[in-house]
């Protein structure tokens, strides 16, 4: 009962956190006149780590213009509560007018909002949180990879998979994008404790238990 109480008295202390920020910080300093839908904003971001977001689809479903959702976003970005992340392109421009991702930026801010969330969903907030990723890739066929790392001209995609084996069609999309963009190098974070690599299809694939996140 005690460690129950415990994980209760954690969630209460990341909420008030958020409300602060939300309800006293952000107004202070942009002109927010709906707090409380920076709020619902927050929680649908929480239960939802990785959320692609239509702008127009979800003003429309909170009741505000699309020009206040985009504005409410900013200011929670700027507040270090939300961090987004854009649709890969090698054309910058084209990036910015594609669906993007949002995540809060700790799992543990996560955790208040979604329970009942994939754990999966919640190493990539994890992931998203320690890593500088700008990126993800998706394409019209709904191929899509978690996050692309652009560093030196170096691309390399990476996916969170939280399970202990790796089917061949969970390869899928890294392939097709290694096809797209001629990458030589993938890595997967799974469940397993064991560090490989493999080769497929000119692809180098490297499995990396998740715990190698916090390194």
């Amino acid at each position: 009962m005690f460690f129950l109480k415990e994980i209760s008295e954690k969630k209460e202390y990341f909420v008030s956190i958020i409300k602060k920020i939300v309800f006293e910080d952000i107004p202070q300093i942009f002109p927010v006149e709906h707090p409380e839908v920076l709020w619902q904003i927050v929680k649908i971001i929480g239960q939802n780590p990785g959320i692609l977001i239509d702008y127009q689809n979800l003003s429309k479903e909170i009741g505000i213009s699309n020009k206040t959702l985009s504005s409410y976003l900013f200011y929670l970005e700027e507040a270090f509560l939300v961090k987004k992340i854009y649709n890969f392109s090698r054309n910058l421009i084209t990036s910015e007018k594609k669906l993007k991702k949002f995540y809060l930026t700790s799992p543990s801010l996560s955790s208040v909002f979604s329970e009942f969330t994939e754990k999966g969903r919640l190493v990539e907030n994890l992931l998203i949180s320690l890593k500088n990723y700008k990126f993800f890739w998706r394409d019209a066929y709904h191929h899509e990879i978690d996050f692309i790392n652009v560093e030196d001209k170096k691309i390399v995609p990476i996916e969170v998979k939280y399970k202990k084996e790796i089917e061949k069609k969970d390869l899928k999309s890294l392939i097709i994008f290694a096809k797209k963009y001629q990458t030589q190098k993938a890595i997967i974070f799974w469940k397993n404790i064991f560090a490989s690599k493999e080769k497929i299809k000119g692809l180098q694939i490297e499995r990396l238990p998740v715990y190698f996140l916090d390194l």
